[in-house]
């Protein structure tokens, strides 16, 4: 059995590159073997990323193949178009993994509550991240690409043809800014815990809040107009959610 790790502020600081360094190795390693197992299955996510597509045809009445067409333009594009999906996708799965790394090495200088507080915002970041990039694919992404190609009927002299890599940067996006914007809860939370954000100026801000929530939404999604709104309703109601927890968490600080 494995004597336990020395506090970190009594490590040396060869020591914390050391463990940094380890750290840094586990996640390259389990990120390039599930990078590698999803290049296996490329066709598999192939025919999974062109879900969005396929459901926003549907919603137009028509199929994916007679409505927006895929393209390359170089020999390389196909290739490289499978490499970048089956990185983002793998970072992706390993998002618990890259996370639970990252804890381990700052856990040995916290205390007992702030460990506890860390893991359980780390569970809580992965399952919130990954529930907004679900939505996004599986509503947002689709709703964008069926207003994008309607829009697009709209002008003459034009053939909708969209680019691959520009089709899977958009769901990219898409998922990110959703994924992304399902944070606000715990960090509202964590500004709170950490004095920085009292409730208190958090309800007197709330106008100030709103409106850069609608910038945030903006650029953190496609440019269509259903896609923002869907983004803004969903950090509107999760900014009310921050808010009582934020309270949650700053009360408890108070009374400690």
């Amino acid at each position: 059995m494995n004597p336990p790790n020395p506090p970190a502020a009594s490590m040396p600081f060869g020591e914390h590159l050391e463990e940094l360094r380890s750290r840094l190795f586990v996640i390259v390693l389990t990120t390039g073997a599930v990078f590698a197992l999803c290049m296996f299955f490329y066709r598999d996510l192939w025919q999974l990323a062109m879900f969005p597509r396929e459901r926003a045809a549907r919603w137009l009445g028509g199929t994916a193949a007679e409505l927006f067409p895929l393209q390359f333009m170089r020999p390389t594009e196909g290739l490289s178009s499978a490499f970048d999906l089956a990185l983002k996708i793998a970072v992706g799965l390993t998002l618990p993994i890259i996370l639970t790394q990252l804890w381990l090495f700052v856990a040995p200088g916290l205390t007992p509550r702030e460990k506890r507080a860390v893991k359980w915002t780390a569970v809580a970041g992965s399952g919130l991240f990954l529930l907004g990039a679900a939505l996004a694919f599986l509503y947002a992404a689709p709703l964008g690409l069926s207003w994008l190609a309607h829009f697009d009927r709209t002008l003459s002299a034009t053939v909708t043809q969209w680019r691959v890599d520009a089709y899977l940067d958009f769901i990219f996006m898409a998922c990110l800014g959703f994924g992304l914007g399902f944070e606000l809860p715990l960090a509202m939370a964590a500004l709170a815990w950490t004095g920085l954000l009292p409730p208190e100026k958090i309800g007197r801000y709330w106008r100030q809040t709103l409106f850069a929530l609608l910038i945030v939404a903006a650029l953190f999604t496609p440019p269509d107009p259903y896609t923002m709104l869907l983004l803004a309703t969903c950090l509107t109601a999760l900014y009310g959610a921050g808010y009582w927890l934020a309270r949650l968490v700053y009360k408890s600080r108070v009374e400690s």
